[in-house]
């Protein structure tokens, strides 16, 4: 086994072959950490902190098993810490690591033996499902290494939303492979998305440029690999909303943004559907081998149980 960190967004499109094969047999699916979303968003986000962290099965990387983008911070919880997390980025809702599904416990071992070896006291990742395979992986590891697991708190978060028309609205679907009419989809979801009702989140800002950049990269990539989906309701003819879902590379569906006419606010409110296959997500805080990992844990726990004792007795 072989743990690289790589810091060039040039040598990871050397291994897109490698990492494309990952994404179709790993534990659990994430499309946000895929290579052509993943490379899309560090080349809008990235400020040169990101790098990622590659577990090969061999020097001669025949098989790479692990991928997680990381970020290094030199504190954990306002204490002075090496402490690396796992990089979400602006659209990314989901921060499970691409491990393979037949290496899942050597790929988790080869990240936590490589942060050992680089000194760090704490490993933190963001965003990940708890009800998931990825979870019971790090529970496993958690016990047969005596590891300290801290989850602060979970909450439910839909990885998926839907449209259901009604009355008079009609539906159309741009379903994963067809690329005929893509550029008029993106100029619609633009020309929406920039005149402004955000409908889930009910706020009337436009995505900064950054951002839209991002989206249309992703639209354009995802159609190339087959992972795009597109749905726009009509009204009279009239484009009401248009929304954008990605699916992983061998299962799973996620949304990634929506776009309405703030025209039709009323209407878009009927058509929206609660999603019933919501995952429990929390982040994860977990102890290395350094001697300082587990006090200096454990002291933030008791420093939060105080903080939160004390808040509460005041009310």
């Amino acid at each position: 086994m072989r743990v690289q960190l790589v810091t060039s967004p040039a040598d990871l499109r050397d291994i897109v072959p490698a990492w494309d094969v990952l994404a179709r047999h790993s534990l659990e699916p994430n499309v946000f950490y895929e290579s052509w979303m993943l490379l899309a968003a560090l080349e809008q986000f990235s400020t040169g902190q990101v790098a990622v962290l590659l577990v090969w099965q061999d020097p001669s990387h025949t098989r790479l098993l692990g991928l997680v983008p990381l970020m290094q911070a030199h504190s954990y919880y306002k204490c002075p810490a090496c402490h690396w997390s796992n990089w979400v980025y602006t659209n990314c809702p989901l921060g499970t690591p691409l491990i393979h599904r037949d290496y899942a416990e050597t790929a988790l071992l080869g990240v936590f033996e490589w942060l050992g070896e680089t000194g760090a006291t704490v490993f933190s990742l963001q965003n990940v499902a708890v009800d998931g395979a990825f979870f019971q992986c790090v529970e496993t590891l958690r016990r047969d290494h005596a590891l300290l697991l801290d989850v602060p708190q979970q909450w439910a978060h839909s990885l998926q939303h839907h449209f259901s028309p009604v009355a008079a609205v009609k539906s159309q679907t741009l379903w994963p492979g067809e690329v005929l009419q893509l550029e008029q989809w993106i100029r619609e979801f633009t020309q929406l998305e920039q005149s402004g009702w955000k409908g889930w989140r009910q706020t009337s800002s436009a995505y900064p440029p950054q951002q839209q950049a991002f989206v249309e990269e992703v639209m354009r990539a995802g159609a190339l690999y087959g992972q795009l989906m597109m749905v726009r309701l009509t009204l009279h003819e009239e484009l009401i909303a248009l929304s954008l879902h990605l699916t992983g590379a061998e299962q799973g569906i996620f949304t990634l943004q929506a776009a309405y006419n703030a025209a039709y606010a009323d209407v878009i409110s009927l058509t929206a559907t609660p999603d019933t296959t919501s995952r429990q997500i929390a982040t994860l805080h977990l102890s290395t081998r350094h001697r300082f990992s587990k006090p200096l844990m454990h002291t933030v726990r008791v420093a939060k149980s105080v903080y939160r004792y004390c808040t509460s007795s005041h009310h």
